[in-house]
């Protein structure tokens, strides 16, 4: 009777094993999809976004030029600034409310890193104070999050400005009060944003720009605001850019009007006003005063993984041909300003993981690794206030955007994101992998008790 329970008990418990341990790595299994941190699919992300109010480049013809960076320039101004960048394992992000550009802004620290025995102390004196700056991971002289204030408080001061740097990416925004560009030009207070955000499986740069009221001449031509906004996504094996660009209304001479990228024109409406002769004068005015006004258009282009988008932007430019030049001994023939309001730009660029090869032939989860993509650049040039690396180069407002067009797609990549790599062990689904195993383990842990049932039930009895 002892014999009979012992290879009763021994045969349910080899039942047992064969399935209690399927069913438990069944339900044990690690979930089909990699985890959800930021860039687990990924193998590479970079994504950077740059927004403007005011941006401010100098025009000098005949010498070395100041402002614009793809034409040899050096200098710009910004007023307000926002810039964030994200690249594989750090994140950066720059806002100011009067950024001096990236040469000056940073000057202490570039002499700094050329001469060791340049003091601390000096060098942060040189540095712009204007402004916050985040890195991650972050550094001893920056950290992962800061912000700037007037010492007077938000209220005072030309503006506030935050910026803060994560694992998951940047987020810079900053605000400037009315400001006074030239007796000529004057903008109300702005605002600007950018951010990059790095998902699992994707990585996103939006780039934000809003600014108020904008006179000429004292109110003789009127801009009631304008908006602007740059948007790149990039999965891995598909990159989407868009942008959405609005100016607000316009009047000249208090007639309404609008602009194009040839010039101010006088609406429809206007025809036939008693008006239209003083809104003409007025457009005299500004011509005589050396000032053209015109919209950039809006430019996208995607190349595989890689998207950039730049925003459009209002131009305003300022120039005055008539600078003493005795005895031709001047290179400058004229001087003059270039003002782009609302300039938003953002580019994103990402590879997907492969996928786990099979081992030993069991199973495949065909279809080719998705690799890096080798995209054209848009342009030759940097972001006008480029302070922080950008995928590829971002088309310079003076150039790239001048042509008014949209640059075709120059591969068959839709829009659409892909969905996350299925991760495979062995080459099967992880959970059918793990109860193959189990079942194996199952085997081993049961023999020792199918050997001893059969030696009780066949042994034992020819005994």
């Amino acid at each position: 009777m002892i014999k009979l329970d012992a290879r009763r008990a021994a045969a349910a418990v080899a039942v047992s094993m064969f399935v209690a341990f399927p069913l438990a790595a069944f339900e044990m299994a690690p979930a089909a999809h990699a985890d959800g941190s930021p860039g687990a699919n990924l193998a590479g992300e970079n994504a950077t976004a740059v927004a403007t109010g005011v941006e401010l480049a100098p025009l000098t013809p005949g010498i070395v030029g100041a402002g614009n960076i793809s034409q040899g320039n050096l200098i710009d101004a910004s007023v307000p600034y926002a810039a964030a960048s994200t690249s594989t394992g750090s994140s950066t992000a720059t806002a100011s409310p009067a950024y001096p550009g990236s040469t000056a802004a940073q000057a202490g620290t570039d002499i700094q890193t050329f001469s060791s025995q340049f003091p601390s102390a000096l060098a942060n004196a040189l540095n712009d104070p204007v402004q916050a700056q985040a890195d991650y991971p972050p550094q001893v002289s920056v950290g992962s999050s800061s912000s700037y204030t007037p010492p007077g408080g938000s209220t005072t001061g030309v503006g506030t400005a935050k910026a803060d740097a994560t694992d998951s990416g940047a987020s810079a925004s900053s605000q400037a009060s009315a400001e006074t560009i030239s007796s000529a030009l004057s903008v109300a207070s702005g605002v600007t944003s950018a951010t990059t955000e790095l998902r699992s499986s994707s990585v996103t740069s939006t780039a934000h720009s809003e600014i108020g009221t904008i006179k000429l001449l004292g109110g003789l031509v009127t801009i009631s605001g304008l908006t602007s906004d740059a948007t790149a996504t990039s999965d891995g094996s598909s990159g989407q850019p868009t942008t959405d660009f609005k100016i607000g209304s316009v009047t000249v001479g208090g007639q309404a009007a609008y602009i194009g990228p040839d010039g101010i024109h006088l609406g429809p409406a206007s025809q036939g006003s008693l008006l239209v002769p003083s809104a003409n004068a007025a457009l005299s005015a500004l011509a005589q005063a050396g000032i053209e006004v015109r919209t950039i258009s809006p430019q996208t282009q995607y190349d595989g993984a890689q998207a950039t988008a730049t925003s459009g932007a209002l131009q305003i430019t300022f120039l005055d041909q008539h600078i003493p030049n005795p005895q031709g001994a001047v290179p400058v023939s004229a001087i003059g300003l270039d003002v782009y309001l609302g300039l938003s730009q953002a580019s994103a660029d990402a590879s997907a993981l492969p996928p786990f090869a099979p081992v030993g032939g069991l199973g495949s989860t065909g279809g080719a690794p998705a690799g890096a993509s080798t995209s054209a650049a848009v342009g030759s040039s940097a972001p006008l206030g480029g302070a922080v690396p950008s995928v590829g180069a971002l088309p310079s407002p003076g150039q790239a955007l001048a042509t008014g067009q949209t640059a075709a797609p120059t591969s068959s990549a839709t829009a659409s994101p892909s969905a996350p790599q299925q991760v495979t062990l062995l080459g099967l689904p992880v959970k059918v992998a793990w109860v193959v195993v189990a079942i194996l383990l199952s085997i081993v842990a049961s023999g020792p008790l199918l050997g001893f049932a059969n030696w009780q039930l066949l042994r034992g009895r020819r005994t």
